[in-house]
């Protein structure tokens, strides 16, 4: 024996052999599968078990995946690696494979699809690059990794890595804080040195800072005072002139009352046929769900935002689900719920009517199957479409292969299935067990993430999943920080020693500027840091197009800057306005506060800034 590796439920062990033999074993029992996996030949070096597939590679220089169900062909995807596979482990998160090839590479690679990622190349002084499958790379911006050989696949030119005068940004994050507003985060990569940043074109962003973790790359991180989704623009310009630009694509606010989503929930109890079990248990998971989605913590929806339908036939399901998808807004926010029967039939799942009849076997006349469901979706003008299927008794739903490769990484959809194929999901009268454990986690202060201040989707399964392990629930999907609710997390009260300040304009477009300290409290278990709000109170003088707000804490060498917001008007003489602040993961001390105007096409400071000083945590 030469590879084991465990299932990430311990139902399945993976084996490998010198000759290129695969094995999947029943973990309980110790009974082989009897279909073979074939399609290597050479020593087998390591495995990774996913919850859908078993990963091999070894001396072949070839990656194998092949599908762990029972009915799957036996020949696997080969993915050529160029290069022995040493090894092979998948990232916490089940989202990407790694391989450890034997010229010193190493292969990061997207699941369940296998699609390449990037190619991270360390060198023996140190230094490192990462190139990604785009043609973007990384670089540690000194060593002999700017030497490094590529080709310029446009134009055929060969040159080194440090030839390239190059700057490159990723992709912003854009997240509602608690307050509403809009946090982006960004890394640009400058070998050449600090580069200069500026949003939409028009404001410069100096909260610039050097990441602690690599070389060449640089942190943004800025808050914007808005609620609305209209997109923005990064722009980063290098020393050496190179330029790049990202766009930022706000998530929508939830909270936002013509912004709330709609839900439909549905619970298929009164099953008709002899020996189709019912279920009363999907009622009350329906109730479960309706309270809540309408907690004033969360998404507080009104009856108007909710159809909720009970006992549905074969006619009917599809009607409804499909018109629910149809009926959606342009960008509109939707969740479709389902608690009831499921089947699993030749490796595609089907919804079960109230009048399904086990006698025959289940098609779209019948029954709703996943491909129908997914047309609807994407017909659909929706945004975002999460589904929550509790259909596991009596039978799994599970989606094809297909379908579940092809919407994994789709930012418009996430699927949450209770159970997985050849799993039952356990319920009982007061509902399904992986539902109250959703409902559960949904509404808990104690799963808020403290990055987004909301418990997100991916969390709130995270902690289901814990308790419902055996059944296999899933999750996929680009939906994983969808924010369901914004409990609030206790905390021990830490007073700010100054609650308020007035500064004195600087100049003409501010008539006065007023700082409030709201409501700190000091992280201790985050080695004592600052969760607050600040409270600008401005007084407009003149006509300005923005506001930019910094906080700074004082006598740090260099400064310690924190996340600005940038409050988009037009503010109109005379205007007064409170824009909120949020103060996470500020260090207690003394801090230094900037509020100055912005001009459209100008850099921020054409007036001097407003500034005062605030002391937070005693």
């Amino acid at each position: 024996m030469n590879a084991l590796a465990y299932s990430p439920d311990g139902r399945w062990l993976g084996e490998a052999g010198t000759d290129g033999t695969v094995a999947l074993r029943d973990a309980e029992t110790g009974d082989v599968l009897p279909r073979r996996l074939e399609g290597l030949k050479g020593q087998v070096s390591s495995l990774v078990l996913t919850p859908e597939h078993l990963w091999a590679g070894g001396a072949d220089e070839v990656l194998a995946r092949w599908s762990i169900h029972a009915d799957a062909a036996a020949a696997p995807l080969r993915i050529e690696e160029h290069a022995p596979i040493h090894s092979l482990a998948a990232t916490p998160d089940g989202k990407h494979l790694i391989a450890a090839l034997g010229d010193g590479r190493a292969s990061v690679r997207a699941l369940p699809s296998g699609d390449l990622v990037a190619h991270l190349l360390p060198l023996g002084d140190g230094s490192w690059a990462t190139v990604f499958a785009g043609g973007r790379f990384i670089t540690s911006g000194s060593g002999a990794a700017l030497g490094l050989r590529f080709e310029d696949p446009a134009t055929r030119k060969v040159t080194t890595l440090g030839a390239l005068p190059r700057v490159s940004v990723s992709s912003p994050s854009a997240t509602r804080t608690a307050e509403g507003h809009l946090l982006v985060r960004a890394t640009i990569f400058s070998p050449r040195g600090v580069p200069r940043v500026r949003l939409d074109g028009r404001w410069d962003v100096r909260g610039v800072i050097p990441s602690p973790t690599a070389l060449s790359a640089y942190e943004v991180e800025l808050l914007l005072g808005e609620r609305s989704t209209a997109p923005h623009r990064l722009d980063v310009l290098g020393p050496g002139g190179e330029t790049a630009r990202a766009d930022i694509r706000p998530e929508p606010d939830l909270r936002a009352r013509a912004l709330r989503p709609r839900a439909l929930l549905i619970g298929n109890a009164a099953y008709r046929a002899p020996g189709v079990k019912r279920l009363p248990g999907a009622l009350a998971d329906v109730d479960a769900m309706r309270r809540a989605l309408q907690r004033g913590d969360g998404w507080a929806l009104d009856d108007d935002h909710i159809k909720a339908s009970k006992d549905l036939d074969a006619a009917n399901l599809e009607a409804t689900v499909t018109g629910f998808l149809a009926g959606a807004a342009e960008g509109e926010t939707l969740l479709v719920y389902f608690a009831g029967h499921g089947l699993d039939q030749r490796g595609e799942g089907f919804l079960l009517p109230v009048d399904y009849d086990p006698a025959r076997p289940a098609d779209p006349r019948n029954a709703l199957p996943a491909a129908r469901l997914f047309q609807a979706i994407a017909r659909s003008k929706a945004g975002r479409v999460l589904v929550i299927l509790d259909a596991g008794r009596a039978g799994a739903f599970s989606l094809p292969e297909d379908l579940g490769v092809e919407h994994d990484h789709s930012e418009r959809i996430g699927v949450v299935t209770a159970a997985s194929a050849g799993s039952d999901a356990a319920e009982t009268p007061r509902g399904g067990v992986f539902t109250q454990a959703l409902v559960g986690a949904w509404t808990d202060p104690a799963a808020v993430d403290p990055e987004r201040e909301a418990v997100t989707l991916g969390l709130a399964f995270n902690r289901a999943q814990g308790r419902t392990y055996a059944q296999r629930p899933r999750l996929f999907g680009g939906l994983d920080t969808l924010p369901l609710a914004w409990p609030v997390r206790g905390a021990a009260e830490a007073p700010a020693a100054m609650a308020s300040e007035e500064a004195a304009a600087s100049g003409t477009t501010l008539a006065r500027v007023k700082g409030t300290v709201l409501g700190t409290r000091q992280l201790t278990a985050l080695g004592r840091r600052i969760d607050g709000t600040l409270e600008v109170e401005i007084a407009f003088g003149q006509d300005t197009e923005s506001v930019r707000i910094g906080v700074y804490a004082v006598d740090k060498a260099p400064p310690a800057a924190r996340p600005e917001v940038f409050a988009p008007g037009p503010w109109k003489g005379g205007q007064v306005q409170r824009l909120r602040v949020p103060l996470k993961d500020h260090e207690p001390g003394e801090h230094r506060v900037e509020v100055e105007p912005c001009r459209a096409g100008t850099a921020c400071g054409h007036e001097p800034a407003s500034t005062f000083r605030i002391r937070l945590g005693g």
